[in-house]
């Protein structure tokens, strides 16, 4: 595969999937901000079943060396976001999952396809050049104009 981000996201993909979380995408947003590489997001039915999902990823991609940099929202409230560097893992309860619509204000990102082992970066359409970055979501209002912590340790807004 030779990304290594890719192949966490993967990982966290997979462990999510083993504990029945619900559709569960991988988002490419390198070329959409300096915040990460790689979103995963899904969802379950219960706050309990979130709170399952992200220990499980916690636990299995710390076995695999995997270092956690941050955790937001805590495992019952209903949105916890797993903060790897290269990739951010949400998982939503349902109802939170579709009120915040992460895919759509993300629209501009790439899913990573099961069969694939490297995304292209998007572009638009209009200039065939990447989209502006924006910057990534977060349960406690980072992408409300606050600053967010980059993987290099700067700050975007």
């Amino acid at each position: 595969m030779g990304n290594p981000g890719e192949e966490l996201a993967r990982k966290a993909k997979a462990v999510a999937e083993e504990k029945k979380a619900q559709d569960v995408v991988i988002l490419d947003v390198r070329s959409l901000t300096p915040v990460t590489d790689y979103f995963v997001i899904g969802s379950a039915p219960t706050r309990i079943q979130v709170r399952a999902i992200a220990r499980a990823i916690r636990e299995r991609l710390a076995e695999d060396g995997a270092s956690l940099h941050h955790q937001e929202g805590e495992d019952d409230s209903g949105w916890v976001l797993l903060d790897y560097g290269a990739v951010v893992v949400h998982v939503f309860v349902e109802s939170m999952r579709r009120f915040y619509d992460l895919e759509r204000l993300w629209s501009e990102a790439i899913p990573v396809d099961e069969d694939e082992s490297e995304s292209p970066a998007p572009v638009t359409a209009a200039t065939g050049a990447p989209p502006a970055a924006s910057v990534a979501a977060a349960p406690g209002g980072a992408s409300g104009g606050q600053a967010v912590p980059a993987r290099d340790g700067t700050c975007g807004v």
